[in-house]
């Protein structure tokens, strides 16, 4: 059954892609999933520009997630920048990182906390 339209939707020829995913032009039902650390919330999206790194002190460890809290809160003592993959981020790629020396870390933190003086 071929789609008479560029973009169809009527569930035989054609669906909006799902959020989480992304489609290109063409794409049949194996249409790409959004990478490890980022999420896309929005159906129909067309290129993987749709993906967006995931949201500050969250992690996004899987692919094709739909929402901005990805995964869950990063884990205390770590800090998750944006497009965090782990709640325990330990490589310095920029992602996050082990609680800094004279800082602190509490769940969800998008990055270290100064200790007070």
């Amino acid at each position: 059954l071929g789609a008479r339209s560029p973009r169809p939707m009527d569930g035989a020829s054609g669906y909006v892609c799902p959020s989480g995913f992304y489609c290109p032009e063409g794409s049949d039902a194996s249409y790409p999933a959004c990478p490890v650390g980022t999420y896309n919330d929005v159906g129909g999206s067309a290129n993987i520009s749709a993906c967006t790194p995931c949201t500050p002190g969250h992690y996004c460890a899987q692919t094709a997630l739909n929402t901005s809290d990805g995964n869950g809160l990063c884990s205390g003592g770590f800090f998750c920048s944006l497009g965090s993959s782990s709640p325990q981020p330990t490589n310095g790629s920029g992602v996050g990182d082990t609680c800094w020396p004279g800082h602190y870390c509490p769940p969800g933190s998008p990055s270290p906390v100064p200790c007070p003086s």
